[in-house]
């Protein structure tokens, strides 16, 4: 199901498509549940679920990493021995602490490439 999401649908970002399973898992397991569960278990498993997902999403120590995609002109960059500098360049250039970089598409009649960025965001 979520294979079918991901590549036939309309881009949908693995961020989201981690919270839809998140959703789904939390309504099987309280579908599946049995009368030896008690409330207050379900109740307790599930807020594990939810407090565990809310920490990595919004607290300092958490894992969080967004993306943006971005048209980058600097070709020569691209090459995978020049990481370090494409990372330099586009951190200098956009002001992100980029971590991770992936080349969608290249134009070479235009001399740029559609880049994915990916970078920790800065916390309040």
């Amino acid at each position: 199901m979520f294979g079918i999401l991901r590549y036939r649908t309309e881009a949908i970002r693995t961020r989201d498509l981690t919270y839809l399973f998140i959703v789904i898992g939390i309504a099987i397991l309280n579908a599946v549940a049995r009368s030896p569960i008690t409330l207050a278990e379900l109740l307790l498993v599930n807020g594990m679920i939810l407090g565990i997902t809310y920490w990595l999403e919004f607290t300092p120590g958490g894992l969080r990493v967004d993306e943006k995609s971005i048209v980058y002109d600097n070709l020569a960059l691209l090459h995978p021995e020049r990481e370090a500098e494409l990372k330099a360049d586009l951190t200098q250039r956009t002001g992100l602490a980029v971590e991770r970089v992936a080349v969608e598409r290249i134009n070479l009649l235009r001399e740029t490439a559609d880049v994915t960025v990916f970078y920790r965001r800065p916390r309040a």
